[in-house]
Formats: structure tokens, sequence, C-alpha cells
């Protein structure tokens, strides 16, 4: 440095002062007095003075200072450079000075000195000194590790680069940035990745994260939000997730690296183009992480397969960029955004993929993109181009309208010449009905649908338009308004249009078929209707995909092109885990009055000590606690109604867990916390004391007044439990009490005694009139088959008496009674060993319905995975059931389906591991699939010439995932 080279010929003393510190970490006030008059006794005091404000210091401040990082070094080599003897010197003053001094400074300069001066076991020396560091910042306890991390980032920079190059120096960095959450330090050495990685992970833990996948994306929140799925991962103060959506078949593209903050809120949008056979089979998929304001498709009708190379899909990205990608999804040409930022619109691909245009500034943008996009041409109108749209056999040269003053212009192959049309409200949507020489449909922006004829403009509809389309051959115009009405008009037939059908939804888009014969229309959920042109009013097709759909194009062959956001999406995290959360997109078909949420919600019964907790832990913390643990639903009692209550009854008549109890003030604070944190709250009633015979009318209006108090505090509901005389006009005033408010639940829990009063018999349809949810009918013996058959080692017996046979046929009377009534059944009490429980409550929680098992079950780590896969996949929730018997008794299998979801439950009653053979017959699968363990992310492959061979722990559950592989994906359509 020239500064040290200045100060070797006009200050040699300052120099050689500063030569004496640099073997030092810091250097204190009494360690630079005993420097100079070890090393410069001549000297005074004022060179001390002299140093401490020179440009040789980084920092200095009341008791130390510390000598610049690269005047260090200089200094450093010069020491090095310089007699043996005098290094030695410095180096046994500094560790004398130092004694007494922290273990970390003395570890840096013990590292500082094997660095400068090697010596046969200064490897070990150094090996050692990292190692021992890097568990200190690693191992320590919260605060003092933090600490050391600040200390080490600080000070491990300035060791010699023969130390630094050691991978612990290295790990030691990574680690404190990550345990402080800060980014680490650029690797001047280039090391793999993999050595980052693993360092992070030393400074890990367990954290709670939430995913919510929405109909734009997927929703990260740290920590978990009320509305979210809890997932495990691994991380520190950032959570590294690779996320990748689940639609795409394997090989998948590369996932999209996310880091989660603490406090902290993402979005992950993720756009989806699909293209659907005829028959609403998936044929490709591509799926990209983004949000794309626009998406074109090829328009190709009569083309069954793009050629090789060619684009099929071209993406319109936030920042302007222009993508395209092949059939398969893969990349194969980008225009680049605007370098003046100006806003692109109505990109459009050309019929054979081999031309892309678009609206950019006003004016029209055309270029060739086969082999690759070349220049762009630019065409200019009579004014400012708002629509442009390639024909489905035309490949150069697309129509395009000019607007000016009000005149709308159409121009292209086969466009009518001259103005056409006056728009003085501007153009939202505009259809070339009839591209070879018809007349255009115009929607403007007041959402008023005109037609431009022979005779001048005629308003077709009003107002509330939504999207138009039309025949490319002129025969059909088709419109859609925002209550979900579908409109069509015939060639010729303009005075009046006929109603083609009425979406559930406001319309987003239409589009017809290549034959004309029908119009497909998508609407934000998973739904694609088509509509058969001409007919009379009648309900549409429903075609369904696994994402938001809310564009639609026409595809060779009668198949369909649909666009849309979210769908299902993969996240792995650092450690290893994969998880698969999907969106709820299909269409809930409940009646409704069945609450949503409680259909498939998982019931946590809590004793009533639970509204007592301690007064030292806030609600709110016992909520936070529960919904960590993935429960969104509390049961809370037995609780005796003041009106059933004896004032005072002999201490000998309390049964167990049965606790008179008034004080409802005491527990608005759990309930208020419960809103809160997204936990259901439902009060459990025990109407005992067959004393009373058929209640009083005066006995049933007090327990209708105890409900009523119960649900103006909050409670989502309530469950009557207990053997009274309880009748079907009881629960009827009960439900009808309950419908005064919004969302609450009634239920019933007599497993099988089912008490009647003599005028009105309690059926199994009357119990489902009148509660939302139902103990099942099953006879006593039955209650204890679970756990019978469980210990018996022979769960999967293909005997019609079997539980899971029962419940099955139980469950399906009782859809037949009241479509949507949930059934809830409880753990047997025959069960004592813990394996066994937890088998038992894995096997209620694969089936339909609301499981109903005791919250301390439910926090078990293995249980509580479960319930968190039974969130995250709404087959296990929503889906259909269907049972399986492998060869193997003691196995019981159950495939769960909703949407294209489906999901093998593989239970073992033995107490030995065994394996089983699924083929693709099992999961009714159209050819091999992949199946994932959705508990530890491994992976086997299911076919119909190999069936897989799934092994399953004695006392284990597997839940697997079936994916179909890409080659079957590939030869669909």
């Amino acid at each position: 440095m020239a500064e040290i080279a200045r100060l070797a010929e006009t200050r040699p003393d300052l120099l050689r002062l500063a030569e004496c510190l640099c073997l030092a970490a810091g250097v204190e006030r009494a360690f630079l007095r005993r420097a100079r008059l070890r090393f410069l006794p001549r000297s005074t005091a004022g060179l001390e003075a002299e140093l401490w404000f020179s440009p040789l210091v980084e920092a200095a401040g009341d008791q130390m200072l510390l000598l610049d990082s690269a005047v260090s070094e200089v200094l450093r080599r010069r020491l090095v450079n310089g007699p043996r003897e005098r290094a030695e010197a410095v180096r046994e003053f500094t560790t004398e000075a130092h004694r007494e001094a922290p273990p970390v400074v003395r570890w840096f300069e013990e590292l500082l000195w094997a660095g400068l001066f090697p010596t046969a076991d200064g490897h070990e020396r150094v090996k050692d000194g990292l190692a021992r560091m890097l568990l200190a910042v690693t191992g320590g306890e919260d605060d003092v590790a933090d600490e050391l991390g600040r200390w080490a980032l600080h000070y491990l920079p300035r060791l010699p680069a023969g130390v630094l190059r050691y991978d612990d120096a290295w790990r030691i960095q990574v680690a404190s940035s990550e345990r402080l959450g800060l980014a680490p330090p650029r690797d001047p050495f280039s090391r793999p990745p993999a050595i980052a990685d693993g360092a992070r992970s030393l400074v890990h833990r367990d954290l709670v994260i939430g995913v919510a996948a929405r109909s734009g994306g997927l929703v990260l929140s740290s920590p978990a939000a009320p509305d979210s799925v809890a997932i495990s991962a691994s991380g520190g103060h950032t959570v590294r997730l690779d996320v990748l959506s689940a639609l795409e078949p394997p090989p998948p593209s590369a996932p999209v690296r996310v880091e989660l903050q603490e406090d902290q809120s993402v979005l992950l949008p993720f756009t989806v183009v699909q293209h659907l056979h005829r028959s609403g089979r998936p044929v490709e998929t591509l799926a990209l992480a983004g949000r794309a304001p626009e998406v074109a498709v090829a328009a190709g009708l009569r083309v069954r397969r793009p050629d090789p190379g060619h684009p099929h899909v071209a993406v319109l990205l936030d920042d302007g960029t222009i993508v395209l990608h092949d059939h398969e999804g893969d990349v194969i040409g980008t225009v680049r955004a605007p370098s003046d930022g100006a806003t692109r619109s109505s990109i459009t691909l050309s019929a054979l993929g081999t031309t892309l245009a678009w609206i950019e500034a006003g004016e029209l943008r055309r270029c060739a993109v086969v082999p690759e996009p070349g220049a762009v041409r630019v065409v200019r109108g009579e004014g400012e181009v708002v629509y442009a749209r390639f024909p489905p056999d035309e490949d150069e040269d697309p129509l395009w309208a000019s607007l000016s003053e009000g005149v709308l212009t159409l121009h292209g192959p086969g466009a009518p010449t001259g103005p056409v049309h006056v728009a003085e409200d501007g153009v939202r949507a505009l259809w070339p009905f009839g591209s070879r020489g018809g007349t255009p449909a115009l929607l403007d922006d007041l959402g008023q649908l005109w037609h431009s004829g022979t005779f001048g403009d005629y308003r077709l509809l009003a107002e509330s338009v939504t999207a138009v389309t039309g025949s490319d051959d002129g025969t059909w115009l088709v419109a859609a308004r925002s209550d979900g009405s579908v409109l069509t008009w015939s060639r010729g037939r303009f005075a009046r249009g006929f109603l083609l059908g009425h979406a559930p939804w406001e319309v987003t888009d239409l589009a017809v078929d290549g034959t004309g014969r029908q119009v497909a229309a998508v609407g934000g959920d998973g739904r694609v209707l088509v509509y058969d042109l001409g007919a009379s009013p009648a309900p549409a097709r429903e075609l369904r995909v696994d994402f938001a759909a809310d564009r639609v194009f026409p595809a060779p062959v009668g198949s369909w092109a649909v666009a849309g956001s979210g769908g299902p999406v993969e996240l792995r995290t650092e450690d290893g885990r994969r998880y698969v959360v999907s969106p709820d997109h299909q269409p809930d078909r409940g009646p409704d009055d069945v609450p949503a949420w409680i259909r498939g919600c998982v019931l946590a019964e809590v004793d009533t000590s639970f509204l007592r907790p301690d007064p030292a832990t806030p609600a709110s913390e016992v909520m936070r606690d529960i919904t960590d643990a993935g429960v969104r639903c509390v049961v809370v009692g037995p609780l005796t109604p003041p009106a059933l209550q004896d004032p005072s009854p002999p201490a000998a008549d309390f049964r167990d867990g049965i606790t008179p109890f008034d004080g409802l003030d005491e527990s608005v604070p759990l309930i208020e916390a419960a809103q809160r944190h997204g936990v259901r709250f439902v009060v459990d009633l025990h109407l005992t004391g067959s004393e009373f015979g058929r209640m009083s009318a005066v006995v049933k209006a007090r327990v209708y007044d105890g409900v009523r108090r119960w649900l103006d505090r909050g409670a989502d509901g309530v469950r009557i439990t207990g053997g009274a005389a309880i009748g079907r006009r009881f629960l009827r005033d009960l439900r009808h009490l309950l419908e005064g408010y919004d969302e609450r639940v009634l239920m019933e829990n007599r497993p099988w005694e089912l008490f009647s009063e003599p005028d009105e018999p309690v059926t199994v349809g009357g119990l489902t009139d009148s509660c939302h949810v139902v103990s099942l009918p099953l006879s006593p013996d039955t209650t204890l088959a679970l756990a019978l058959r469980i210990r018996a080692s022979t769960l999967g017996s293909s005997d019609a008496d079997s539980y899971a046979a029962r419940l099955t046929q139980a469950q399906q009377a009782l859809q037949t009674v009241r479509q949507g009534a949930q059934w809830a059944h409880t753990l047997p009490e025959r069960l004592l060993d813990p394996a066994q429980r937890a088998l038992a409550a894995a096997v209620l929680l694969s089936l339909p319905g609301c499981p109903t098992l005791p919250l301390a079950l439910l926090r078990e780590p293995g249980t509580a995975a479960l319930l968190r896969i039974r969130r995250a996949h709404l087959a296990l929730s929503k889906g259909a059931l269907q049972l399986h018997h492998f060869d193997r008794p003691e196995v019981l299998g159950v495939v769960r389906r909703h949407g294209s979801e489906t999901i093998l439950c593989l239970a073992n009653s033995a107490s030995t591991g065994t394996t089983i053979s699924v083929a693709d017959d099992v999961l009714a699968a159209e050819g091999p699939a992949h199946l994932l363990d959705l508990l530890d992310g491994s992976e086997v492959e299911c076919g119909s010439r190999a069936p897989a061979t799934v092994a399953v722990d004695g006392l284990g559950v597997r839940w697997l995932l079936a994916t179909p592989t890409r080659s079957v994906l590939d030869s669909r359509g």
C-alpha cells in the first residue's frame, strides 16, 4: 500500500509500533501502552495518540482500536518477511497480554499465527481451531451463539488466505449469517453450494410455516396464517423452499427458490396452460412461476400437433417480455421487454406458430419466430390499434383493427374495407364475425354489444356483457353476460338471440371450436363448460381442470386449450421433506344449509379443564399451540347445562369428566382467541338424567337459552351428548335456533343408543334432517370392531362385518338420507396401547367425514403429520372412498379421490412389517404412475406390467399420492 510505503520513509516508528499490534484481534489502550514500552522504549506517549488517529486505524473507540483489515494484512506480511525472532517476540507479547481475554479473541490470534507461520502440526491446529469455533456457533445457547456469530463475521475475514481456504472457515461464516438472518459474505474460493447448504442446516430448527393454495398461486406465511395449512420446514430466520407446479409431468422444470423471512407473507403465482382432449383429459401441461397478464396459443385448428421447434404457447409477462414455449413446455424463444417501458397487449400466434404479433404503444408489431425471433415489423394504422388476432388458417398476416376519432376500421386478410363501426365508448373486445368478409361484433367499455351490418350499427345487448366470440365461418356469434347467461345469434338472424345456457359464475372467456358446433366457457374456477351451438337450453357438459381457468382457446379435433393460474404445487424443504398442496377448485355440491367448514373437518376433543387454563398462560398462546398442531376445531366438554344440574347432588353422582359449569364468561377469552387463530369452538352439552323422562317444556326452554348464550359469545356450534330422552322435535328446535346465526353446526353424539319419545321417533333420517354431524348408528359390537381387529391383526379382512366396511355402508346410508351430512366416530376405548391407538387414529383420518380424536393424540408427532397432510389434500377430506383388500389380511387399503387427485392410504395392523403389491388397477390409473409417500417423500413406480412393491412397517401407515408419468401424459389424446 502507498500509505505504508510513505510511512516507512517518513514515520518508521509509527509503522514499527503498528507492526507490533497486527497479531491482535483488537488493541486496548493498555495493550497499546505496553507494546510501545516493550518494543519502542525510547518513544513518547505522543506516538500512541498519533497511531490512534492515523489512517492505519479502521475504527477507534474510547477503550479500543481496530487496525484496518488491508493495513493489517500488509503489516503481517512485513512481520513475516522480517527477522523470525522479532515476529516470535510480537507473538509472545500478544499471547501474554491477552491471556485473560475472551476465548474467541485467543482463538482468532492462534489461527492468525498458525496461518502466518505454518508448522508440521499447523494443519491439525487450524482444523481443530476452526472445528471448535464451528461447534460453538452452531451448538451453543441462542444468545451466546448469536454473539459469537457476530464476532466471527467481523473478524474471520481478517484471517490469512491459507486459513480461509479451509471449508470450516466458510461454514462458520455461513452458519453465523444464517443464525443472524443475514446474507453470507462472498466466498472468495468458489466452493460447491452443498458446503453452504450443509452449514446452514447446522443452525436450522424445525419451524411451522403456513401454506395456502389460492386460485392465483401459492401463499406462504411465517408464522402460519390462521387459514393456511401448517407444514414443518427446516430453517432459521429464513426458510428456503423449492416450489414447482405439481401439474407438470416428469421431468418437471427447475423449481423456484423462495426465501421466506420471519413475519412475512409471500405470494408465488403460477400461470398454467393445459391442452385438454375433447373428453376432458389433460394432454399437455405448461406451468410457469409468475403471473402472466396474457397468454396466446397457436390457432392451427387443422394441425393435430405443432411441428417440433415451433412455438405453441406465447406468454406475456408483467414486465412486457414475451416468452415462447413449444408443445412440451420448453422455452424456444424470447422477445425482450420494450426498453422505453411501453405496454404490450393482444399477443397472438399464427396457426403454425411461425409468426407472433402484438400491440405496443398503439401500433401493431409482428415478427417471425421460426427458427428464432427476428426483426420486428411495425404496422401503423389510421389511429390507435386496438385489436389483433391470427385467423385459424392464416400464418402470415393477422386481422387487426384501428380506432380513430370513434371510427373503427378492420385490416388484414378478408377484412372489409373502410370504416365499419362507430365506437364512441372505447373497445374492450372485438370479434371479426366471419374473418372472410363477414361483419364484426364489438364489446365496448360500457359492456354493450354491437353488431355492424350492411344497414349500420345494431346494439344486440345493452349492458353487462363480459365476453364475446364466434365461429370463424360467420355462422355463430356468442356472448356472455355478468349473470352467467350465454346467448347466441345465428347468421342472418341478429334481431333476436336465444339463451344457450346459464353458467354458475361470470364468464371471463368464450371460444368456439374448429367445427363451429360447440362453445366453451370459463369463469375462474376449475370448470370448463361446453355448450352445443344451435341446441335448446340444456345443461352444459362439464370438463374439470386443477387450476383456476380464465381463458379458453379452440384446439385441433374438437379439443381445447385452457389457461389460468394456481393449481397444486409441490414444496421441497432444505432437509429433503416434500409436500404437495392442492387448492379446492371443485364446486361444492353440498347443500347450502350444511356449513362448508364442517365438511371433512377433524374434531379435537378436550375436557372441561380446557376452559380453565393456567392464568399464567394467555388464551392466545393456548390457541396458537393448538393451531400449530394443525387443529381447526375443538369440541369442549362434556358440560351439563344449568337446566339439568341438581343443585345439591351427592358427590357419588358426578360422573368422571362431567362437572357442573356455569362460568360461561370465563370461556369468552378462549373463544375470542380461537376466532383470531381460525379455530372453531364447539360446546359438548351432556343432557344427562334419565329421571326426567321426556324433558318438560321448561327444561327444554332452559337448554335452548343456555345454547343461545354460548352462540351469542361466539361458539361455532353445539354437540348433544348423552342418553336423555331427546326426540326429533327437540333437535329440530335446536337446529332452528342455530339457523339464526351464520355458519353454526349441530352435532349429535349417541353411537348406538337411539332414544325416542313416543310421539316423535328418532330415525337415521330424523337425525340427519336436524343435525349436520351425527354419530353413525352402529351396533355396540361394531363400535369395538376397530379395536378388536387391530389387536387381532385382521384389519383388512374382507368379512362384511369389518369395521371399515360397516363404516362405509353407514356413511353411504347417511348420504342417501341427506346429502352433505357428516359422520363422526370417536376412538375405541378398548385400545390402550399407544401404537395401536395411533394406528386407529390414522385409519379414522383416512376416512370421510369428521374423525373425532383426543387433542393429546392429535398433538403427537405421527398423528399431527397425518393431520397436516389431510388438511393439505382435499382427496382425504372431501374425496370419494373405495376400500381395497390386498393379499395380506392385516393391511387395509383405502383409496380416496377428489378431482384428479388420488391417494392410497395403507394401514398395517400387525406388529411386524409386510409388503404388498400395488398395480395401477388399484388406483384406477390409465397407465404407469409414481406413488409419492406424503410422509417421507419417497417414491415408487406403479404400472400394470410391474406392480409396485410397497413396504408397510408393523402398526405402520403409508399415504401415497398417485401422479402419472410423463409417458402417460404424452400418449393421451
